[in-house]
């Protein structure tokens, strides 16, 4: 009996935890987005497994066989919802698509799949039974449905994994961590019966991705997710401090030109298309160990890890490449180029973050007045 006390203190504080999230969520009321949406019906999904758990574990071997039989079966009918809803929200956090997810209707045939099983098992016990003592009893379709929540869980990883290099080697670990954790909760539970694991490590799951997620949305530019200006401020200051220990590196400045014109022209919705896509194009030419961040309006920075003239020249090269097959593969109504200037600082220099920027700047600034002249 203290076992159980434990294990409903235990469910009914991460039940009070994520209904503060969701209530954080519910108070967005018109302005929270789908994929808020997504993670409040996770949430909420994960609250009623949570409390279905606490009522089991009371109610199994008590006085009232049928709410045993009810309570059990609406354990098994719920189990697969948080985890599918996971799996589409992750899916969604990635591709950042409805219409891609609309089409990934094999995400959730598994809720349908146990409604079949414990249809079933009201004849021949497939999922479940209730003996004589009114205790629940393990049937020979659990370990399938069990596999049906580690297919969704690696699902979520292999998803991860495909989108490895668009969000970054912190991100992708953190969307690892949450799989994995209430993988190993559902391993252990079902080779351990009796233990409650499952659906706590799920809430810790969700505990944690949702202050993960806030923290990245503190860090991320609003529309191009890159890095914001705190951010990188705060990065470029670090590195600076760090030159003697890390050696030198190279600080770009990125100005899209003419810009003016796409917003007063075709609309300041057609403007933040314009500048999603330079912010795509520019992700795109660095590598991992490279950050890149909206700097303000139109203008990018790029912390290269590299202090050769020439690989840096590579890199603005490739930079081209790409903005170049863009405007060959697809006809944009208006003018889609970029200015680029950059600054190496090395160990034993002294400039400071401002004078590092002020001298990019200016030597990009120097660059597109150039392009001007000769157009």
């Amino acid at each position: 009996m203290v076992e159980r006390f434990l294990a409903a203190d235990l469910c009914l504080f991460l039940f009070f935890v994520l209904s503060m999230i969701t209530l954080l969520l519910w108070q967005k009321k018109g302005t929270c987005s789908y994929k808020e949406r997504l993670f409040m019906g996770l949430c909420l999904s994960t609250m009623a497994m949570l409390i279905l758990d606490v009522i089991f574990r009371f109610t199994d071997g008590g006085p009232s066989r049928p709410l045993i039989y009810l309570v059990t079966w609406l354990y098994f009918l719920v189990e697969p919802i948080p985890m599918t809803l996971w799996l589409c929200y992750l899916d969604y956090y990635l591709y950042n698509s409805r219409e891609r997810l609309r089409k990934r209707l094999y995400y959730s045939p598994f809720f349908l799949i146990i409604l079949v099983f414990l249809v079933v098992s009201f004849f021949n016990g497939a999922v479940f039974s209730i003996d004589g003592e009114n205790f629940y009893r393990r049937g020979p379709f659990v370990p399938l449905i069990v596999s049906f929540n580690i297919i969704i869980l690696l699902g979520t990883i292999i998803i991860a994994l495909r989108r490895k290099r668009d969000v970054g080697q912190r991100v992708f670990q953190a969307l690892v961590l949450f799989s994995l954790i209430p993988l190993l909760g559902n391993l252990l539970q079902f080779f351990f019966d009796g233990t409650i694991l499952i659906w706590p490590t799920v809430a810790v799951a969700v505990t944690y991705a949702f202050l993960f997620l806030e923290f990245q949305r503190e860090q991320k530019d609003y529309l191009t997710g890159l890095l914001n200006r705190q951010q990188i401020d705060d990065i470029i200051h670090n590195r600076i401090s760090q030159l003697e220990r890390r050696g030198g590196f190279t600080l770009v400045m990125v100005d899209m030109d003419d810009f003016k014109l796409i917003n007063d022209e075709y609309g300041h919705k057609e403007g933040d298309r314009a500048l999603v896509l330079i912010s795509e194009l520019i992700y795109s030419s660095v590598r991992a160990v490279d950050r890149v961040a909206r700097f303000g309006g139109d203008e990018f920075v790029i912390l290269l890890e590299e202090e050769d003239q020439g690989e840096v020249e590579k890199v603005l090269s490739r930079l081209k490449e790409l903005v170049d097959s863009e405007k060959r593969n697809r006809s944009y109504p208006y003018k889609l180029d970029l200015s680029c200037g950059y600054k190496i600082i090395l160990p034993g220099e002294t400039r400071g973050y401002y004078d590092l920027v002020h001298e990019a700047d200016q030597e990009m600034y120097r660059i597109k007045r150039a392009k001007k002249s000769v157009s």
